[in-house]
C-alpha cells in the first residue's frame, strides 16, 4: 500500500524530517573569548620578554597571532547565531584556524 503524492507533498512541507543543525553547547564561545583575551595577554608579556631577539620575537609574534585568531574566531563562530553563507565561511575560518595554529606551533 503506497502513500499518495499528494500526502507525501503534505507531509514535507508540514515538518522537517531532520534538524537543519545539531545544538550548539552553551560554554564553548565563552570559554574561546576568555582564551583569545588570555592568548592577547600571554603573546604580549612574552614578546615584551623576546623583544631583544628578533628571531625569538618573530616566533612568538607568529604563534601568538594564530592562537589569538584561532581563538577569536572560535568564539565569534560559537556565539553568534549565524546563518546561510556567514556560518558557512565562519565555519571553514573556524577550521582552518586550527591549522594555522598547528603551524604556528613548528615555527622556530
Amino acid at each position: 500500500m503506497g502513500l499518495s503524492k499528494q500526502h507525501l507533498k503534505r507531509r514535507r512541507s508540514t515538518r522537517p524530517l531532520i534538524s537543519a543543525s545539531p545544538p550548539k553547547p552553551r560554554l564553548r564561545g565563552w570559554s574561546h573569548a576568555i582564551a583569545a583575551f588570555g592568548a592577547l595577554a600571554v603573546t604580549v608579556g612574552l614578546l615584551l620578554q623576546t623583544h631583544n631577539d628578533l628571531v625569538r620575537f618573530a616566533s612568538v609574534l607568529i604563534f601568538g597571532l594564530t592562537m589569538i585568531a584561532l581563538y577569536g574566531t572560535s568564539a565569534a563562530y560559537h556565539i553568534g547565531n549565524w546563518h546561510g553563507r556567514r556560518h558557512t565561511i565562519l565555519r571553514a575560518v573556524d577550521h582552518a584556524n586550527i591549522f594555522l595554529l598547528i603551524a604556528g606551533t613548528y615555527t622556530p
